[in-house]
């Protein structure tokens, strides 16, 4: 069983992830600074939404796409006592 090189979109799908988790997070920030002009408050509400938002993001991805059976471990299985 030899490795199988992963393709390019494989290899950039956790860049797209982050980089749609930092426009939201981008995002967020500017809303919170045009409304209340404080740029502390834009960066607190740019990084929280930036990590909600990639929190939410890879568990979406880990629920809509599911490991395929070659992917899985043995062990995946149901677990008994």
């Amino acid at each position: 069983m030899s490795p199988s090189k992963p393709s390019r979109r494989d290899r950039l799908k956790p860049v797209e992830y982050l980089g749609f988790a930092g426009a939201i997070g981008v995002f967020s920030a500017l809303v919170v600074l045009l409304v209340i002009r404080e740029p502390m408050h834009a960066i607190v509400v740019g990084g929280i939404a930036f990590i909600v938002s990639l929190v939410v993001i890879a568990t979406l991805t880990l629920v809509a796409n599911p490991p395929s059976q070659e992917e899985r471990d043995d062990r995946d299985g149901p677990r008994g006592h």
